[in-house]
């Protein structure tokens, strides 16, 4: 096993001192992905931004390793969709297996929950080449691995095409943040730091006191907590819970040993190494494999995660080392240590957590300030960016309507419309991670005491046919629909796809329509737009010009012909977009790619226009008796009581 160091990136740079303002329309605390996120956001838009990072940015650990479809279409909105997908691998699905396959040599795989393609075959010998080829626009619809050093780097790159209006200040460390009715005022001073390196080569950020160096005061309109898990500003706006650092937790918290390792032989993908996520529900120790992207900073290989779930009483550092994890029960399992190199591996205790204040005024969180989910449906990350794409459009239109006192356009509740829909979304993806780390467990315990005909029973209990979440969707109130508009033509067709898709971004209702190469994303812009069925209407038919104009300066309404780009067939347009589209000839879209409404072009005007100044706020959920609810009920419960009576029965137990 080779413990080369990753290639060493040079640290990025402060903007000179010279140039910084005084006064900025927003400060952005923390340059993680999320606040690298929003500053391309935002820069992009023409706004002034501070991003502030205690650290000089030069340790990057991988992770997150799983990109979702909505994040990819996210990238694009911002210019770097094209590139990441060029280091990006097609996630094939994963799949729940039972631990007796790799415990007893030469047994068949026995797939116990989940949906994915070529799960075939038994450890060493698994069936199939490896067909995690790169994304591209061919194959735009699908999630993907990907490697957190290199997204970070490209961020990074992104923030620069906007120095002008973005400003960066690394080594900083926020002292106070305060705020009036109009202002936030920002204190700083510089960081004094080290990065800790752990026994499995994670780099930690330990704070060493003040650095040399005067304070700093910045002013902004506006202040963004994307700060992370240990998140200041979370703390400041949830004071009740300080003694909680201003979560509420959901009661799943798990030690685990996080594992990446950069691969040397491609041929051991598809044979000793699966080429699908596999969650191992293995009585003598759960864990998790997931098949990763290009080491960009190493040797061009392969990386590939493990979580392996620790046992009570185990040493971290001592189940950290690369000597432990070459052993036959963690790696060894699967690959010789000649084979790979160690990149890194890191103890965690896995949380469930969640702040109920994300907006104080002119103080909003983003990211995992706001919430935290353990990594088994690799959402923690996406979610975050499900935040940015939510709230970005939101505060440039606030900032623009703040330019003109008088024009009062745009109401500061549609801060309180961000949390309305992106809370319970967050806190749907993080009881879905508990309950299949709680899956896992079931499972594996089902295994130990009743051998597959336990296995079996808990397939039925969880329906086998993929995860289901143990409450209803309706609990959580999703108030809008989302539209995806981003598949590009396939290979094998000159045909455009457009296509609605539900809540979760899984993509159905296919129109497919001649056009050249180009992702339809493009066609709408990053703003608002009315989408119409007429190639005779422009927006200079819309009877309120002057409305237009305001509207087109506060979120970059567009009005787009589909017709201009799209033949619609009867065959291939389905009934739901039948009844609306075609019958109310426009629908408005949201720049985050979510329907507002159908209509008339001139009433989805005036429709905008309302939802800005008055937006419609969605009933917050009661978030300490939902979090009691979900905790004590669901399938993962119920499953357990199936599991005890089946244990005094023999395993006949019927559901």
């Amino acid at each position: 096993m080779s413990s080369s160091p990753l290639k060493q990136q040079p640290l990025p740079k402060s903007t000179p001192d010279e140039q910084l303002l005084t006064s900025y329309e927003v400060i952005i605390i923390g340059a993680g992905p999320i606040g690298m996120c929003m500053a391309n956001f935002l820069g992009q838009r023409g706004h002034t931004v501070l991003v502030i990072e205690k650290s000089d940015g030069g340790k990057t650990n991988p992770r997150a390793i799983s990109m979702d479809p909505g994040t990819v279409r996210m990238l694009q909105r911002i210019g770097l969709g094209d590139e990441m997908q060029v280091n990006l691998y097609q996630m094939l699905g994963g799949v729940l297996i039972s631990g007796s396959c790799y415990n007893e040599p030469g047994t068949e795989v026995h797939i116990v929950n989940g949906r994915a393609r070529d799960v075939k075959g038994k450890p060493g010998n698994w069936e199939g080449l490896d067909t995690q080829v790169p994304m591209n626009k061919n194959v735009g619809r699908f999630a993907g691995s990907f490697y957190q050093p290199e997204l970070e780097r490209l961020l990074r790159t992104g923030m620069e095409r906007f120095s002008t209006n973005v400003h960066v200040k690394y080594q900083t460390f926020i002292t106070n943040v305060m705020q009036e009715q109009t202002v936030v005022t920002v204190n700083a001073r510089p960081s004094k730091f080290r990065w800790k390196k752990t026994v499995g080569n994670e780099y930690i950020y330990e704070d060493l006191g003040a650095g040399d160096g005067p304070e700093l005061t910045f002013k902004a309109k506006y202040a963004l907590g994307c700060d992370g898990g240990a998140s200041e500003t979370r703390i400041s706006i949830n004071q009740p819970l300080k003694d909680t650092f201003g979560y509420y937790s959901l009661d799943f918290d798990e030690p685990w040993v996080v594992v990446d390792i950069e691969v040397f032989d491609e041929k051991a993908i598809g044979s000793k190494l699966p080429v699908v996520a596999q969650q191992i529900c293995d009585p003598i120790r759960v864990s998790t494999i997931v098949p990763g992207s290009r080491i960009t900073d190493g040797n061009n290989g392969r990386q590939y995660r493990w979580e392996f779930q620790m046992a009570h009483g185990e040493d971290p550092d001592t189940m950290s080392s690369a000597k432990r994890l070459a052993e036959p029960d963690l790696i060894g399992r699967w690959l010789d240590p000649t084979e790979y190199r160690m990149v890194r591996s890191a103890y965690y205790t896995f949380h469930s957590l969640i702040a109920p204040e994300w907006v104080d005024n002119r103080i909003i969180l983003a990211g995992d300030s706001a919430h935290q989910t353990p990594p088994f449906l690799g959402q923690g990350l996406n979610q975050g960016f499900r935040d940015c794409s939510n709230l970005e459009w939101r505060l440039s239109a606030k900032l623009k309507d703040e330019e003109n006192e008088n024009n009062n356009m745009v109401d500061h509740a549609i801060f309180d419309q961000y949390v309305g829909e992106n809370l319970p979304e967050a806190l749907l993806w993080i009881k879905g991670a508990d309950d299949i780390g709680e899956m896992m467990n079931t499972f594996s315990l089902a295994d130990e005491k009743l051998g597959r005909k336990g296995l079996d029973l808990m397939d039925k209990a969880f329906k086998g046919t993929g995860y289901e979440f143990p409450f209803r969707p309706d609990l959580l109130k999703a108030q809008v629909q989302s539209f995806v508009l981003a598949q590009p033509p396939a290979k094998h067709t000159d045909h455009w796809n457009l296509t609605i898709s539900d809540m979760n971004g899984n993509p159905n209702h296919p129109i497919r329509h001649p056009n050249g190469e180009t992702w339809s994303d493009d066609i709408l812009g990053n703003g608002f737009c009315i989408l119409t069925t007429s190639s005779s209407f422009s927006s200079n038919d819309l009877s309120n010009q002057n409305l237009f104009h305001a509207l087109k300066h506060l979120v970059d309404l567009n009005v787009v012909c589909v017709e201009d780009y799209l033949k619609p067939s009867s065959q291939t347009i389905d009934t739901f977009m039948q009844g609306q589209f075609l019958k109310q000839k426009a629908m408005l879209v949201r720049p985050d790619r979510k329907i507002i409404s159908w209509g008339e072009p001139n009433e989805l005007l005036e429709k905008l226009s309302q939802f800005l100044k008055t937006p419609e706020i969605p009933e917050r959920i009661p978030l300490v008796e939902t979090i009691d609810h979900i905790v004590k009920t669901g399938v993962v419960v119920e499953a357990g009581k199936i599991l005890e009576a089946a244990a005094t029965t023999g395993g006949n137990s019927k559901l």
